[in-house]
């Protein structure tokens, strides 16, 4: 089945996923993790854990995959209509890839393109105060004024993000447990036992002094590109105040743990275990690492191009000299980097786009090696479409294989270890933020 007779069904799909920018593979991890975390907490503290800890599952999730996004957007918007700076221009970082900032800048101010790249997201700053400011001010003091307004936005979201997940959220949720108590006449002083407050304390008084290096506004810009621009950055960045939040506003020391214990366990499947099982079973099971949309383009090019492109494979290892056509170039690069290379106001890192061209040199050696498909020299294009059909199916199952993983870690393995460590140390199998601990210590 091929969508708009470009590609199938599966590697649309695929692809759809693999992009950062979409929330659809978040989704498919964050909804089975939040259900069978809920459940575990329902097996062990009833209704009343069940339903709160679901309650703080879809909140954090809620505001986990649209919180950043809509206070980062409410912050452009008050740059551009009230600062009148343009903000839909990428951070960047010149020892990693391309000057998305000053490229942008240079066309604005003169409208020249002479890297002749996609302008068209920028052709609204083409008019207006915006476009008058920037033909007023020098290039530094926009480039400036640009880097500062998009450092201190995306800083202000992470942080108003964190503190809904860590503290507003939790408190929220606290609040609507300790009314379900209240009506069935339990004890609000179980909610008060075992304060956490005096180890926040020792945190306070143990405080080191942090020496920095080099000015603490690039450093804060160097934080903020990367949070743009690194995933991993960017869930890590969340996770670890989110989580100290949750620690510090919790009801007793052993809830405490339980956050620090099963969320931050959680770090490793959310942000690595699908790329690691995904790496190991193609090590054990020899298969290209390759876009699916790429690989199915390859498959149909002209047998003449593969069969040229195998011969130089020795001495090139990038798609331009591989590939004569430019436009073939250009096109794997777009959609390995989900439309943002060839745009001038998108930033792409030099290392993704070298990571597109081993895909495709280890394929194409992959290719070379089966005999069924090249063979004397020349290709036979229904069997190199099998080929390429098996190795994207392949790679999908893989992909499934690491979903499995991480969503067993984050809905079972981590809910079921955190509650039998609180049980070794506490003696107790109950819901950690309502128990009474006093004196009942395991010895």
């Amino acid at each position: 089945m091929f969508i708009n007779g470009n590609y199938s069904a599966l590697a649309e799909i695929v692809n759809h996923i693999n992009n950062p920018n979409n929330k659809m593979g978040v989704l498919i991890e964050e909804i089975p993790a939040d259900l069978g975390r809920s459940y575990e907490g329902y097996k062990r503290g009833g209704l009343i854990e069940g339903s709160e800890k679901l309650r703080k599952e879809v909140m954090a999730a809620i505001v986990w995959l649209f919180g950043i996004p809509f206070f980062n957007k409410a912050g452009n918007i008050f740059c551009e209509k009230v600062l009148k700076i343009p903000m839909d221009i990428d951070l960047s970082n010149t020892k990693e890839g391309n000057n998305s900032i000053l490229d942008s800048i240079n066309y604005l101010k003169t409208n020249k393109n002479p890297k002749n790249l996609d302008v068209s997201e920028l052709k609204k700053y083409q008019t207006g105060k915006i476009q008058e400011k920037i033909k007023n001010l020098s290039t530094e003091a926009i480039l400036k004024r640009i880097k500062s307004a998009k450092t201190i936005t995306i800083l202000a979201s992470l942080v108003i993000n964190c503190g809904l997940m860590g503290i507003v959220l939790p408190k929220i949720n606290q609040k609507i447990t300790e009314k379900k108590l209240s009506k069935n006449n339990v004890s609000k002083t179980m909610l008060k036992e075992q304060s956490i407050d005096k180890y926040i304390d020792s945190f306070k008084n143990n405080k080191q002094n942090l020496n920095f290096k080099g000015n603490i506004i690039s450093l804060l810009q160097n934080y903020a590109y990367k949070l743009e621009n690194n995933n991993r950055t960017r869930l890590v960045s969340t996770d670890v105040p989110m989580i100290t939040g949750r620690a510090a506003t919790s009801r007793n020391k052993y809830e405490a743990l339980e956050f620090i214990l099963m969320d931050g366990g959680s770090i490793f499947f959310y942000n690595y275990s699908l790329g690691l099982v995904q790496k190991m079973l193609r090590k054990i099971f020899p298969t290209p690492d390759i876009n699916p949309k790429i690989a199915e383009d390859i498959s149909k090019l002209n047998p003449k191009t593969i069969e040229d492109a195998i011969k130089d494979i020795n001495k090139n290892s990038n798609i331009e000299s591989l590939f004569k056509d430019k436009n073939l170039k250009d096109k794997y690069y777009k959609i390995g980097t989900f439309n943002k290379y060839g745009k001038i106001n998108r930033f792409v890192k030099d290392e993704d786009l070298k990571q597109i061209d081993k895909s495709v040199v280890s394929l194409l050696e992959k290719i070379s090696s089966n005999e069924s498909i090249f063979k004397e020299g020349k290709i036979d294009q229904n069997e190199l479409q099998k080929f390429i059909k098996r190795i994207n199916k392949t790679n999908a199952l893989y992909m499934i294989a690491g979903f499995v993983v991480s969503i067993l870690g984050l809905a079972s393995i981590m809910p079921k270890l955190t509650f039998w460590i609180t049980k070794k140390i506490t003696g107790k199998n109950t819901f950690a933020g309502i128990t009474n601990y006093n004196n009942n210590e395991k010895k």
